[in-house]
């Protein structure tokens, strides 16, 4: 049987919990790069979470889904969304007017 999506939500609070107190002990400038592990896991933790048997396996493929997203923006010379979305326009538009010519 599968599982229900309240046992997720167990889960899912249970490590942010454990999260929430290893931050706690953590240098302040240390703290945001934690809230931003939470804000990783939760984007993609419920649909990660059907795939694997533990919730510690959902946490750590939804925060490597993250962080090769963010290699990726890097690779691309784009740090924000909105200037990587600029930069693929900006490639877009060069691309269209090679195939013009």
């Amino acid at each position: 049987m599968g599982r229900s999506v309240a046992s997720v939500r167990i889960q899912l609070n249970g490590l942010i919990a454990k999260i929430e107190r290893a931050k706690s002990l953590m240098k302040r400038e240390e703290v945001v790069y934690a809230d931003r592990v939470i804000e990783a896991i939760k984007k993609r933790y419920s649909v990660c979470y059907y795939a694997f048997d533990s919730a510690e396996e959902a946490a750590l493929f939804s925060l490597t889904i993250e962080l090769m997203r963010l290699i990726d923006h890097a690779d691309s010379g784009c740090f924000s969304v909105e200037k990587r979305n600029q930069c693929l326009a900006e490639k877009e538009r060069c691309e269209e007017s090679l195939h013009q010519t």
